[in-house]
């Protein structure tokens, strides 16, 4: 069986909303972690990484983790580009 969106349901008789080809399921994960931002744990790690991200070395150590993931080096620091 082909559901209208374009590739076969890997679990035949399934209800719920699409699957990404992968199997993820796409739809809610957004709100999922919306909820988890609004709860008092959510909150607690929200102020921690403002904290975290207040500091200027910790701000460098970030932008150079950026910069090596997206293969721009890992140098940090040093303006914008």
């Amino acid at each position: 069986m082909r559901p209208k969106w374009g590739y076969p349901d890997p679990t035949p008789g399934r209800t719920g909303p699409p699957r990404h080809p992968q199997g993820v399921v796409v739809p809610g994960l957004f709100s999922k972690v919306q909820e988890f931002l609004r709860s008092p744990q959510g909150r607690k790690y929200t102020d921690q990484a403002k904290r975290y991200a207040s500091d200027p070395k910790n701000r460098e150590k970030a932008q150079g983790m950026l910069n090596k993931f997206r293969g721009k080096g890992g140098q940090g620091g040093g303006g914008h580009h």
